[in-house]
């Protein structure tokens, strides 16, 4: 999580993406996926696999925040969307007859996370 931190610090905004589910017809729709980022990996964290369950820990504390645009960078997103979890979500609903959806927001790091970040890094770093 620190190094989610880290990346994040210098006010790099990464693509994050959600995977809904819902009826063919109607409106109601249940996040089945979330938080899928490249901001793991680029961060050089031990087990990317988890980068969702760190970034949802990060959520929770208030150091970071997921704005509703996109980064603007449209084959970051497109990478991200064949990312096993994602594909399997989509696939399973398919499958089930529902209609799969996947959203795209934006994670950066919150004010919260800058002072923390400015606070706990070491003088001459």
């Amino acid at each position: 999580e620190a190094r989610i931190l880290a990346a994040l610090s210098d006010g790099t905004a990464y693509p994050l993406i959600h995977v809904q589910t819902g009826p063919r017809l109607g409106m109601t729709m249940e996040r089945v996926v979330e938080c899928v980022s490249s901001v793991g990996k680029n961060a050089g964290v031990q087990c990317p696999e988890l980068t969702p369950d760190y970034v949802r820990h990060l959520l929770r504390w208030g150091l970071v925040e997921v704005d509703p645009g996109e980064t603007g960078d449209t084959m970051r997103y497109q990478l991200l969307e064949t990312e096993t979890v994602v594909r399997s979500a989509l696939d399973a609903a398919h499958k089930s007859g529902r209609r799969g959806q996947i959203v795209r927001r934006t994670l950066r790091i919150s004010e919260v996370g800058r002072r923390l970040w400015g606070a706990c890094r070491l003088s001459g770093e």
